[in-house]
């Protein structure tokens, strides 16, 4: 098992791909993954390589499915392509594990809607799903302006130790988190990042399982499965 640890593997157009041919041609046997996927430059041809290549499961990080968001993010794709992307993933059946970020510049229970929407028509109920809350400042970056300029931060505040994180002026961290918390009661796939810890007895019921059916699939996907048997059952 082979991880891409670049944080956008298919960026710049075209790299990615000619890496699957090559892989393909030289018939290495490997399961691979890699961390981010740029729905801007995805298509049916990338994932089609990335298959045959022997990917196994990616990440996809959009942070937000909300318009607004992603250009006050500057995440540089739309929501069209970020649609498009988790069609094609779906389609594929390419395991994935999905972040998003709530708490950004402009976030709002609208902006927050929209990108709960999306998770529920878009994305494989069999893939895990992360939300977060607040975005982390760093010192020198566009955040760190904002924060200034909103009164967030005082001018000169360490920024590093202890960290500090940004929320914004339209909704609260508390209303942030309680809709994260409601998202996840709603969608087993959905955890809140700041609870990632599950019970040991339910990874062990998920070990069990992978080993009884000789499972290949990745991990969270096992883990889903069972995570979803509990709460039918009422033990989460």
């Amino acid at each position: 098992m082979f991880e891409f640890v670049d944080s956008t593997f298919n960026d710049p157009v075209g790299h990615a791909e000619a890496i699957c041919k090559e892989i393909i041609r030289r018939r290495l046997k490997v399961r691979l993954r890699t961390m981010g996927i740029n729905p801007r430059n995805s298509s049916a041809q990338l994932f089609e390589l990335m298959m045959q290549a022997g990917f196994v499961q990616v990440d996809a990080t959009p942070d937000s499915a909300s318009p607004s968001m992603l250009v006050n993010l500057g995440k540089g794709f739309t929501l069209k392509e970020v649609q498009r992307m988790a069609v094609m993933l779906r389609r594929f059946d390419l395991p994935t594990m999905w972040f998003f970020l709530f708490g950004g510049p402009g976030e709002d229970e609208t902006t927050m809607n929209e990108s709960l929407e999306f998770i529920d028509k878009y994305i494989n109920p069999d893939d895990l799903v992360y939300l977060a809350s607040g975005l982390r400042i760093y010192p020198g970056t566009i955040l760190e302006n904002i924060a200034l300029e909103e009164g967030i931060i005082a001018k000169g505040k360490s920024l590093l130790v202890p960290p500090v994180f940004y929320f914004p002026r339209t909704i609260s961290k508390d209303s942030i988190v309680e809709k994260i918390h409601k998202a996840c009661d709603v969608n087993p796939n959905c955890i809140y990042s700041a609870e990632t810890r599950p019970p040991a007895e339910m990874l062990r019921e998920a070990a069990d399982l992978r080993k009884a059916g000789d499972l290949k699939e990745p991990m969270f996907r096992t883990f889903l499965r069972v995570r979803k048997e509990w709460k039918l059952k009422g033990k989460l």
